[in-house]
């Protein structure tokens, strides 16, 4: 018999984020958060989201065990932004129990009616700077950091309880060229003579200055994305200062028009997730070390965020960021670059990725269910 409880407790959320850690503690392929980001997220003091929204945690229990989790989310301000009454759930972990998975998912759609909710949404977060998303394809892989994990059994216990897909997003691995690819060069050489300015950030103290800015242009460069809820400035704060001790200024790149205003970034970073791994969710003792050591090694570049404006996006500008990134990426020798998740139908971006001769090598999927 499977029994749902609603987490209310500090004993219960440490269950909660110590789940996934039992669950695929064994799994080559996952890559375990830092229990401190865990406990600050959930945090009402430390994330404005859980302030600001209704929200609940479940776990489900099996012969007395922790069996899976799930949360159960409604955004008011995006729910008014899109005028819709959506239920979001996310982190969704079961064991391979399909009683488990369907007893979650009937607690939580139970929970969103009550709330006067018309359809559920998942696995979305709060945000888009939220992992969001189901793995579909492309289990064989070490999972992305930012992003949810799953084995395959999640997604036909899903089906199973009414879900059809609602969209989909991909990413892409791309060799890293000697050089850019012709078409490339040819867009690079008459943007020379535009008075564009394309340069990475050279210190953190740059990087707090301009970690604002970028992401008040993510609200307007995202924001005919699918699902995407404009920022806040509480949630700016909140994203800076999660981010900041974690990304190098040599990695993150800004466009400047002739005035320089900000017109572009491009946020990636080395893959650190074999790091992660090896610091099994905690920086101390050594979790720190091995995180380090990953991003001074690593062979792979992630990419994070890419934005440009509107009126700018048909002139070629992702040009500008691949060259500069070009130049980074060799001189720390680095082989391979991901995409992070790209809406499937984002030609803006894709395009420019499948001419760098990048390659679909996982797939993810947020489901949906009308209530």
């Amino acid at each position: 018999m499977v029994v749902i409880k609603e987490v209310a407790s500090k004993y219960d959320l440490k269950q909660y984020i110590r789940f996934p850690f039992e669950l695929y503690q064994h799994d080559p392929y996952w890559v375990p958060p830092l229990l401190s980001d865990e406990y600050a997220y959930y945090n009402p003091q430390k994330n404005p989201n859980f302030r600001a929204n209704p929200y609940q945690l479940f776990l489900a229990y099996k012969d007395q065990q922790v069996a899976g989790r799930i949360m159960a989310i409604i955004n008011q301000r995006a729910n008014k932004f899109r005028n819709e009454k959506l239920l979001r759930w996310t982190f969704l972990d079961t064991i391979d129990d399909p009683d488990v998975a369907s007893a979650l998912l009937r607690e939580v759609e139970a929970w969103g009616k009550t709330h006067g909710m018309e359809f559920a949404v998942g696995p979305r977060g709060f945000s888009d700077d939220e992992p969001q998303g189901a793995i579909v394809e492309g289990f064989d892989q070490r999972a992305q950091i930012a992003a949810h994990y799953n084995r395959p059994y999640l997604i036909q216990y899903l089906e199973q309880a009414g879900y059809g897909k609602d969209v989909d997003w991909v990413c892409y691995r791309m060799d890293v060229p000697e050089e850019l690819p012709r078409l490339y060069q040819v867009i690079y050489k008459r943007l020379q003579k535009k008075h564009f300015a394309c340069r990475n950030l050279k210190n953190k103290a740059e990087l707090r200055t301009h970690i604002i800015p970028v992401l008040k242009l993510l609200n307007e460069t995202y924001k005919d994305l699918y699902g995407f809820t404009p920022l806040v400035e509480e949630e700016f704060q909140a994203l800076a200062e999660k981010y900041i001790p974690i990304l190098m200024p040599r990695f993150i790149h800004i466009i400047e028009d002739r005035e320089r205003q900000l017109i572009g970034f491009s946020i990636t970073m080395p893959d650190v997730t074999k790091g992660l791994q090896k610091a099994k969710g905690r920086l101390f003792p050594f979790g720190f070390w091995h995180i380090l050591k990953a991003m001074k090694t690593s062979k792979i570049l992630q990419f994070l965020l890419v934005g440009i404006k509107e009126e700018y996006r048909k002139q070629g500008l992702f040009v500008l960021f691949a060259n500069a990134l070009l130049q980074e990426v060799q001189a720390a020798r680095m082989t391979i670059a991901y995409s992070h998740l790209q809406l499937e139908e984002n030609r803006d971006i894709n395009t420019w990725l499948e001419h760098l001769n990048g390659v679909i090598f996982r797939r993810y999927r947020a489901f949906t269910k009308k209530l």
